[in-house]
């Protein structure tokens, strides 16, 4: 099982996010990708995220669909659901 943010963002973005031009873009992108970061790396080792840390990814995210003209009603769902897999994860590779 792999965790990442392309779990939440959908494998049609992948690509898409490869070869983004735009300045607009890629500064959303990589505002998500510290943010996602931070929630990861707590998630991943097991620990407990914080509401912050969370909060900060969804937004990014959240930036992200808007920036694309998106709808993003189930990222909350997701985000939880994210790091439930992350902290299954951590617990089975120990």
């Amino acid at each position: 099982m792999e965790c990442s943010i392309f779990e939440i963002l959908g494998p049609e973005l992948a690509g898409r996010i490869a070869e983004v031009s735009d300045p607009e873009e890629r500064a959303i992108l990589e505002y998500l990708s510290a943010a996602y970061y931070q929630v990861y790396e707590y998630g991943i080792k097991g620990a407990p995220v914080s509401r912050h840390r969370v909060d900060r990814a969804k937004h990014a995210i959240a930036q992200y669909y808007q920036f694309l003209g998106r709808d993003d009603e189930m990222l909350d769902e997701q985000m939880e659901s994210h790091i439930s897999s992350l902290h299954k994860l951590a617990t089975e590779s120990e």
